[in-house]
């Protein structure tokens, strides 16, 4: 069976409305369509301004105006993301998807898996190497298992000698250990 032109209107994100006589208020044929997803809305077929219908067509065009907003932001957003992106080599990429699943870490299994793959790392960069001192610092989940071999060595080995405020922190909190 074809679909009907509502349907196809429906599924491809349109607004379809039924209308019924509001002398009468017989809305069993919008009913009908609404049971066989021929429209979303029903309402008076009164074309007056300020009526129920009209207020449902303003609706549906802002709605419609909000959406194609957010699609254009979704868009540059996206644009942007994809530049960024391709600034960064595959190993940047690696590196940064597990600094960022580090520091979202929630659970101290997740942290351990994270540190495992992270302890296969050649070489940090300064930002990088500040990035995850700022996780240990900062997540609960990493900061209470500093004590944990895998952990504790993984933090001496990338802070090495550095001096600056945060470093010495966590110096200090491994050291505790």
């Amino acid at each position: 069976m074809a679909e009907w032109p509502a349907q196809v209107v429906n599924s491809n994100g349109g607004h379809s409305i039924g209308l019924y006589n509001p002398a009468t208020q017989k809305k069993e044929k919008v009913y009908k369509m609404m049971h066989d997803k021929r429209i979303k809305y029903f309402v008076p077929a009164d074309y007056s301004e300020g009526s129920e219908l009209d207020a449902l067509v303003k609706a549906i065009i802002d709605r419609t105006y909000y959406n194609e907003l957010l699609e254009e932001i979704h868009f540059k957003n996206k644009k942007e993301y994809e530049l960024d992106e391709a600034n960064f080599s595959e190993e940047q990429k690696m590196k940064k998807s597990l600094l960022l699943n580090l520091e979202e870490s929630g659970s101290f299994r997740t942290t351990h898996t994270v540190i495992a793959e992270l302890r296969k790392v050649d070489s940090w960069s300064p930002d990088e190497i500040d990035w995850l001192i700022d996780i240990a610092l900062s997540n609960s989940q990493v900061n209470h298992i500093l004590i944990d071999d895998d952990v504790a060595r993984f933090y001496r080995g990338i802070i090495g000698d550095a001096g600056d405020e945060k470093a010495l922190k966590l110096k200090k909190l491994l050291c505790k250990n």
